[in-house]
């Protein structure tokens, strides 16, 4: 593809790829047996070819074998013809473009895989091509089943007059954005791709598909929509860069953690300040703010983009170049007399003897608390504290405790800030609970022990991490403050994170709450609610620590214990079967732990640091990037006390007070002061 420059526009078909460049004009590549590529042959093109006779085009849409463009308020478009997808009152194929009659003004053109075309003018959604599924939306049944119904002209579809954005999903549905922020979409629900809630999970029925636009229910008012180009799945972002998925999922593209199809949307962990999102066939990639790309689902051509050919089943960041890891421990240096580290996602931070905090890495949010916004390779102090003595980081933001009050900075899109408020903030605001003792920060909700009693607050995905239910079980979707956790006793610690929670109670058990199908609650049943349930047949315990989807535990004999998805061997019992329950970890005389997103470490009374589970960024710390389900010893560390762990990275504190980092360093979280290339 030398020599192509200037592009302004990309769509991607079923094999072949058109851009706009500079000027308007369209050039395409891939495949061309139909003649999608549209320069008069149907042959295969490998590098770019124009399209002959199209200028200054403004908007432009790839199908499976036919391809799309709006040119002055026209529509044209080339390609396959057989169901009519061409617009042009004919089945005849083409392979140059021909006229859409019938459309004037038009500002948008979507093409499916499915053979239809949607085109939006004046707030008005024209379909055609082939509508065996209710598709073009225009009221017609789609019962019997008749593979030729199709309609080869525009149609204008039922009921919608204020559209501001269309997509069409790959398999037979299309949508709507509507001024309001309302989504509304037609045809094909067999995965519960409509959003309305009228297919259970996993259910396969045609009688759920709709020829007229249906309202995609529990969806916020959103700006922006994106369909997935296969068997049918579409996302939304809101006013506050927050993605809904809903749909097909059987391969993880929802982004939720399960494998469950959604027939109402839910809410992508994981991914904060998304700004763009897009489908694939079964996989799907958003943007957040700062240009970080995360990507899930189907993964068996390494389409995630994690270095890996696993499936991934919530948002995993792309993967940057080796240089940009370190496999093993490196000091970062500045620091001295530190007492404990806390990790987040992209971030770390570290709590000195003189109650300052410490913080470098991702600052997209400002989660390292120096009233700004950009990353940061060194440590730099935070804001405003002064006699801190605990922190904790989740996802982007990051806690501290000072005098038993807890102040909180970074991203707050879900209020797990608890300041009441949905705004990110880049220095310290304090969270309206008094006599705080503990916390713990997770990706998107923060809990905290006051009085002995546990508080949490922020985002309540489904199960109800934050203890109270959940929006699609009749509760909020959010807390921005502090709701007391019931039915649970007197507790000493808390720790969060992904889409549960956990205590460690004053008896010295263990109760979690939250999403639990992947039996990281431990109560040895694959269950989820706001509920706590005791954590099966452990006692004495002295420390806790929660991953995305997994939970450890130490007693005090110093024997670790852990449970919930090891997908990566991330509970460390020699497998990467899930557990429902507590297994013992081949570990003794443990004194610290922490889990990272899909990995764990802990130390022991020697200070030797052991690490097991997901390994792509070198987070293990043993000079490789393999997975491991069995502890590790990171190599080359100094006696360490404590050890916190990100998303893909790892930090220690060594007994003299310095920190040792290794993993991933896409945005200076180790600190190791030499920014690599982004």
């Amino acid at each position: 593809m030398s020599g192509l420059s200037g592009a302004t526009t990309v769509s991607v078909g079923g094999d072949h790829t058109c851009v706009v460049v500079s000027g308007g004009s369209v050039e395409c590549w891939g495949a061309n047996t139909s003649g999608q590529l549209g320069d008069g042959t149907t042959v295969d093109h490998p590098t770019p070819v124009p399209v002959p006779g199209l200028s200054g085009v403004t908007a432009l849409a790839a199908g499976r074998d036919h391809t799309c463009a709006v040119s002055a308020g026209r529509v044209w478009c080339w390609g396959g013809n057989g169901r009519g997808q061409l617009g042009n009152g004919t089945t005849t194929t083409s392979a140059t473009p021909v006229l859409v009659p019938g459309l004037s003004g038009a500002t948008a053109v979507s093409a499916a895989d499915a053979f239809h075309t949607c085109a939006l003018a004046a707030g008005t959604v024209s379909c055609w091509g082939w509508d065996q599924l209710g598709q073009l939306g225009t009221g017609v049944q789609n019962e019997p089943y008749d593979p030729g119904r199709a309609s080869a002209t525009p149609a204008a579809v039922t009921g919608i007059g204020d559209a501001v954005a269309i997509a069409v999903a790959g398999a037979g549905n299309s949508c709507a954005l509507r001024a309001g922020g309302e989504v509304w979409c037609w045809g094909w629900n067999t995965f519960g791709q409509l959003g309305d809630g009228g297919t259970p999970p996993g259910a396969i029925a045609n009688t759920t598909h709709s020829a007229t636009p249906v309202h995609v229910t529990g969806l916020p008012a959103v700006t922006a929509i994106s369909q997935g180009s296969g068997t049918g799945h579409m996302c939304a972002i809101d006013p506050g860069h927050v993605l809904h998925c809903w749909g097909h999922n059987g391969l993880g593209q929802l982004g939720d953690g399960s494998n469950e199809h959604q027939a109402i949307p839910v809410t992508v962990p994981g991914i904060g300040g998304v700004t763009v999102v897009a489908g694939g066939a079964d996989h799907t990639c958003g943007i957040a703010a700062g240009g970080a790309v995360r990507c899930w689902g189907f993964n068996n051509e390494g389409q995630v983009g994690d270095g890996t050919a696993t499936n991934r089943t919530t948002p995993t960041a792309v993967r940057l170049p080796d240089t940009q890891d370190s496999a093993g421990p490196r000091p970062v240096p500045g620091l001295a007399r530190v007492t404990a580290l806390a990790a987040g996602s992209d971030h770390t931070c570290a709590l000195t003897a003189h109650g300052t905090v410490l913080c470098w890495g991702d600052n997209t949010y400002g989660q390292l608390g120096n009233d700004s916004t950009l990353d940061s390779v060194r440590p730099v102090q935070v804001r405003g504290l002064s006699g801190v003595t605990a922190i904790t980081s989740g996802g982007d933001h990051t806690c501290a405790l000072a005098e038993a009050t807890l102040w909180c900075w970074g991203w707050n899109g879900g209020g797990q800030l608890g300041d009441g408020t949905y705004s990110s903030h880049r220095i310290p605001v304090a969270v309206s609970l008094p006599k705080v003792t503990a916390a713990a920060a997770g990706h998107q909700h923060t809990c905290a022990v006051a009085a002995s009693r546990v508080w949490c607050w922020g985002h309540n995905f489904v199960g109800g991490p934050l203890g109270t239910p959940s929006g699609s079980s009749g509760g909020a979707i959010a807390h921005p403050t502090p709701v007391k956790v019931e039915n649970l006793g007197d507790a000493t610690a808390v720790t969060v994170e992904g889409g549960h929670s956990c205590a460690l109670l004053t008896d010295r058990t263990a109760r979690c709450w939250g999403w639990g199908l992947d039996g990281q609650l431990g109560s040895g049943q694959a269950t989820a609610g706001p509920t706590p349930v005791t954590v099966q047949g452990l006692t004495n315990l002295t420390a806790l620590t929660t991953g995305n989807d997994h939970t450890c535990a130490v007693d005090a004999t110093g024997s670790t214990s852990c449970w919930g998805w090891n997908a990566f061997g991330q509970l460390g019992d020699t497998t990467t079967t899930t557990r429902l329950a507590p297994v013992p970890v081949p570990l003794d005389d443990t004194t610290s732990l922490a889990a990272g997103a899909d990995h764990t470490c802990t130390v022991n009374e020697n200070g030797t640091v052991h690490c097991w589970g997901a390994n792509a960024h070198g987070q293990l710390g043993n000079h490789t990037t393999t997975h491991q389900p069995t502890p590790t010893i990171v190599q080359g560390l100094p006696e360490a006390f404590s050890v916190a762990a990100g998303l893909g990275h790892t930090c220690a504190l060594t007994i003299g007070g310095t920190v040792y980092c290794w993993g991933h360093d896409n945005h200076g979280q180790l600190g190791s002061a030499v920014q690599l290339a982004d």
